[in-house]
């Protein structure tokens, strides 16, 4: 998940469905907190998306 100093972004994927309230709600908080969508994929026999969201590290100690 991107928790420690070497990784540049904090990356969370979570599935759930975007077209009713929890997951309109769950989106508009991570969109809220900083995160991007990065990949948003939606399986043909089912209402669920995968999504996956990224934002920056705030500890990611570049080497240098």
């Amino acid at each position: 998940m991107g928790k420690n100093k070497k990784d540049p972004y904090l990356v969370v994927t979570k599935n759930f469905v975007v077209s009713d309230r929890p997951g309109r709600k769950y989106m508009e908080k991570m969109l809220n907190d900083g995160y991007e969508v990065v990949t948003q994929t939606k399986t043909a026999l089912s209402r669920a998306t995968t999504v996956t969201f990224r934002k920056a590290n705030p500890d990611y100690v570049e080497k240098g």
